[in-house]
């Protein structure tokens, strides 16, 4: 090789930068140079970067350790990450940055296995409190293949860990809407049950209602599931995991029902033996049921309007002030207004009860509902006495279509479950069903079953035909019932005159109609509404 006139020779380093011959000080200078690109110009480049700068840039945190296990180099991601600088990390042991003491055989293990190894540590610094980390250990290699020591690869699972989070937070979400899906079209909301209409409306206000934190007042007739819907609103809500306490107003006399709300200290009362705590602590960061609120005595109601204004209370004979964080929903099967309007219950207590009121329908008012209902408690209480899931015969289900359920929801679980007993878990026939019916001026102590079930029959026709006009044809779409089958069954009731004509007038008395075994209700058996 030729060297330049006026020029020295420092020596020669080969293109790829590895070999070197002569004056070798100055060769790794050059060398160093060469990777860099320190004084060479741009047109000399390979490459816009240097191998510092893509380390420096690495998100991971880089830490280069002698074979004892001491730092030797830190890159500024894992600076970051084990919260202190490079001078202070160089020439301590690895395992005095962290906290729990990582197992140091873990990089044995690396060393013997001459492969990586991973494991969870926390940061000792950062002032931040210690979070979780992952070290990936590898060996380092010289040229010669030899171990020269170790590189830890310093990872942050706090990223990770939030997005597992979010991703098990969308799975619970995904599972909670296919069951609302799937009790959507079963028509079911939790344990409640129904298609009408009316309870339709219900479901979508008790979802909404669900997500708030707001005081809930339930009205509703007495078997109407009231208690079923509270339980509902608390499970569906942010505080489904707190207790729900559930306490029946009417059930207690006034001094005691106090006592049970808001707890006594001891030696407040005779038989007061030690302190005990009331319900509405009991329902600290949960749900409190007050079932029957209309039943409080005045004395009570008052403190009551204290909970529900400030959360706040004292026990029986106590002065201590208690505060709960409690979500309050109360029922009643009484009309609150008229009651405001006898001065038996409080304004302000009202208002403050009646946020967000919820009325709950009453069965008659729902009767296509039925059908539902009667497979969703049967099924329940052949599984609880370990029957076959029964059968319910169409004239039976005719049966308890026709009948107004005045104790509601509850007396037909009573019914069924008689009905569950008589059968032997088998076939439910009429004659199982133990049905209260009340006679009537038409029809005094001959009443029977079949007779009552034709003449709301012939109402029903007659009420349909009102309404269409006399027209058969949208009469017996209403009906669900054929055209011919309506015609038969209106020539039956005597529906038609002597020319022919629809009389809306019967010419038959109830106790002439004659009686059949087949005779079918209006509202069907079983197919869903629409």
């Amino acid at each position: 090789m030729q060297v330049p006139k006026g020029r020295s020779f420092l020596g020669a380093v080969s293109e790829d930068g590895t070999r070197c011959v002569s004056r070798p000080r100055v060769a790794r200078r050059a060398k160093n140079e060469i990777l860099t690109g320190n004084g060479m110009g741009e047109e000399s480049r390979r490459w816009p970067f240097t191998v510092a700068d893509l380390l420096r840039s690495l998100e991971d945190g880089l830490i280069a350790l002698d074979e004892a296990g001491r730092i030797l180099w830190v890159n500024p991601a894992a600076q970051a990450l084990i919260g202190t600088c490079e001078g202070e990390a160089v020439g301590k042991a690895w395992t005095d940055l962290f906290v729990g003491d990582p197992p140091a055989s873990s990089l044995a293990a690396a060393l013997q296995r001459e492969s990586s190894v991973c494991f969870s540590a926390r940061p000792r610094h950062g002032g931040r409190g210690p979070f979780p980390l992952c070290l990936t250990a590898s060996l380092l290699r010289n040229k010669d293949g030899a171990p020269i020591g170790h590189l830890l690869v310093v990872k942050d699972l706090r990223p990770m860990l939030r997005l597992l989070d979010e991703l098990e937070q969308s799975q619970r979400r995904l599972e909670e809407q296919e069951v609302e899906l799937k009790q959507f079209r079963e028509g079911r909301l939790g344990e409640l049950v129904g298609i009408s209409p009316k309870m339709q409306t219900l479901f979508q206000l008790i979802r909404r209602v669900a997500k708030s934190d707001a005081t809930v007042l339930i009205q509703g007739e007495s078997g109407t599931g009231k208690e079923l819907i509270a339980s509902t609103v608390h499970g569906l809500g942010p505080r489904r995991n707190g207790p729900l306490i559930k306490v029946n107003c009417a059930a207690l006399p006034e001094g005691l029902l106090e006592s049970e709300l808001f707890g006594h200290e001891k030696g407040s009362f005779t038989g007061a033996i030690r302190e005990k705590p009331g319900r509405f602590e009991l329902a600290d960061k949960g749900t409190i049921f007050l079932d029957e609120v209309g039943e409080v005595s005045p004395a009570v109601q008052v403190k009551l309007l204290r909970v529900l204004q400030e959360r706040a209370f004292e026990r029986v004979g106590g002065t201590r002030t208690i505060r709960v964080d409690v979500r309050i929903i109360a029922a009643t099967n009484r009309d609150l207004q008229k009651a405001l309007q006898e001065g038996r219950f409080r304004d302000d207590l009202f208002y403050r009860l009646n946020v967000i009121p919820i009325t709950v329908p009453p069965l008659r008012e729902r009767k296509e509902d039925i059908p539902h209902l009667v497979a969703f408690i049967v099924q329940r209480l052949a599984t609880k006495g370990g029957w076959p899931p029964p059968t319910v015969r169409p004239a039976a289900m005719r049966c308890l279509l026709a009948y107004d359920w005045p104790g509601n929801i509850r007396e037909l679980e009573n019914v069924l479950e008689f009905a569950l007993t008589q059968s032997g878990g088998r076939t439910i026939q009429p004659a199982d069903l133990r049905l209260r019916l009340a006679p009537t001026r038409e029809t005094p102590e001959d009443l029977t079953l079949v007779t009552l079930l034709e003449e709301r029959e012939r109402q029903a026709i007659r009420t349909a035909l009102g309404r269409c006009g006399g027209d058969l044809s949208p009469t017996a779409k209403v009906l669900g019932i054929g055209r011919t089958t309506l015609w038969r069954k209106m020539k039956r009731y005597g529906l038609f005159n002597d020319q022919g004509d629809i009389c809306l007038v019967s010419k038959m008395k109830q106790g002439n109609v004659p009686r059949s075994s087949d005779a079918s209700f209006p509202t069907g058996t079983g197919k869903r509404a629409a």
